[in-house]
């Protein structure tokens, strides 16, 4: 939240108000394990490819998935079993608001 304060800051941003809520579902390990894998296996279609995939990039891409399923699902049984109850103690949380006013006069350009 310090950083995300600090870059609105920055960016000519005035906070009026920030709130933290308890997450109604913690999946954060599973977002990072889904995120990791679809940064390493071959997208079966992204506009950016030069030539739209084949059947054998995609059946790799199936197989690769099928293989990923028992680390999805031990992500997801920590963040059940390790993450749920830890969530919201403290001032930590993945769940927030932030209401900010554009100061006009203020903002610098683009970064």
């Amino acid at each position: 939240m310090a950083n995300l304060r600090e870059e609105l800051e920055a960016l000519g941003f005035t906070v009026l108000a920030e709130e933290h809520r308890e997450p109604s579902d913690t999946v954060d390990l599973l977002g990072a394990v889904w995120l990791s894998l679809n940064a390493v296996i071959p997208p079966d279609d992204a506009p950016s490819l030069p030539r739209p995939p084949g059947r054998a990039r995609w059946l790799l891409r199936c197989a690769l998935l099928i293989a990923a399923v028992p680390a999805l699902a031990l992500a997801t049984a920590l963040d059940r079993l390790l993450l749920k109850p830890l969530a919201g103690r403290g001032k930590v949380s993945n769940a927030y608001r932030v209401v900010a006013r554009c100061d006009a006069t203020a903002r610098p350009g683009p970064r």
